[in-house]
């Protein structure tokens, strides 16, 4: 099954479903006068920008896994973080992430514990981070805040998870806590809540280092930045102004 899986035959069939799909759901069709009379250059501009994304996905993604212990160099994981992330976008619950947990371990040997807390630190934190800087983002546009006081609060933010959990502020002592022993089996329970603490160790592992950290938050930094500059760009090739604080805050 693995060696069927990994053909190219059935990806290049997956992607090209995957194409098919994007069409479907952005329904491709009915943009096309909209972009007969849009300027072309903001919009090769944007597309280039999805090489800097799916780099910096790669990138970031392999600092993770060798601060967790298994190395893995960032260009065998570029096609892979860019095929989860563009499943990621078109389906509901990031399933791609699934995927991604396979592939991992079916081409790297990694682990599902291990790739679990890379993608929790990818997707949660990351997410977290998102939404606290546009709160930041709209709190200087809107009320004038100091640049000073904005970059400091920014800087605070990317620092607050590493600062949670060297404080030993741990979700997995909430979630361990959690009656559902006869809900699911005191066995069973038994199992999961020791997986919840190993993936919990490995996230914290990476959120306590200074240096890890600071590059995730770094590379999370560059691919909102392209995502809000492709959102920019399109609406500028198509006669739409839109504010960059506005663009970041409707990522």
């Amino acid at each position: 099954m693995r060696r069927v899986l990994r053909h190219p035959l059935v990806w290049g069939t997956l992607s090209i479903a995957l194409l098919a799909l994007v069409a479907w759901r952005s329904r491709a069709w009915e943009i096309g006068d909209r972009l007969a009379s849009a300027d072309p250059r903001p919009i090769v501009v944007a597309i280039a920008l999805n090489g800097l994304i799916a780099t910096a996905w790669a990138i970031r993604s392999s600092d993770l896994l060798t601060g967790a212990g298994r190395p893995v160099g960032w260009i065998p994981l570029l096609p892979m973080t860019a095929f989860a992330n563009t499943i990621n976008n078109i389906t509901p619950g990031s399933v791609g992430e699934l995927v991604r947990l396979y592939l991992l371990r079916a081409h790297h040997g990694v682990d599902y514990t291990t790739g679990a807390a890379v993608v929790v630190v990818e997707r949660v934190v990351a997410i977290a981070y998102l939404g606290a800087s546009a709160a930041v983002a709209w709190a200087a546009w809107s009320i004038a805040l100091p640049v000073p006081l904005t970059i400091g609060l920014l800087v605070a933010i990317a620092a607050l998870p590493g600062i949670a959990y060297a404080a030993g502020l741990r979700p997995s002592r909430f979630v361990v806590a959690l009656p559902l022993q006869r809900l699911i089996g005191a066995g069973r329970w038994v199992i999961i809540a020791a997986a919840v603490r190993r993936l919990d160790e490995t996230v914290a592992m990476l959120l306590r280092s200074p240096r890890r950290a600071a590059a995730f938050a770094a590379w999370t930094s560059i691919i909102f930045a392209a995502y809000t500059a492709q959102l920019v760009l399109v609406g500028s090739a198509i006669g739409v102004e839109i504010d960059p604080v506005a663009a970041w805050g409707a990522l």
